[in-house]
C-alpha cells in the first residue's frame, strides 16, 4: 500500500505522547508545542495499524479547521 504522509520529526514530548500505553492520553502544551501534529500522526498510525484499506472519516467542525489541523 503507497503511503502518503508528510515528514514528521517529533519532538521529546511529541515522542513521549506516542509512546504511552495509556488508553486515554492528554497532549497538553502552549501555542507551537505540536499539539496538533501529533493528534494528526496518531490518527493517521491507528487508521494505517488498525485497518489498513478500510474507509475512514475524519471530520471537523469546518472545512478549514479541517484543512488546518488534518494537513497542516
Amino acid at each position: 500500500m503507497n503511503r502518503v504522509l508528510p515528514e514528521y520529526l517529533p519532538n521529546k514530548s511529541q515522542r513521549d505522547f506516542h509512546k504511552s500505553p495509556a488508553m486515554n492520553r492528554l497532549f497538553l502544551s502552549g501555542v507551537g508545542g505540536g499539539k496538533t501534529h501529533a493528534a494528526a500522526r496518531e490518527i493517521l498510525t491507528m487508521i494505517f495499524r488498525c485497518r489498513p484499506g478500510a474507509m475512514h472519516l475524519v471530520g471537523a467542525p469546518s472545512y478549514r479547521v479541517l484543512d488546518a489541523s488534518v494537513w497542516p
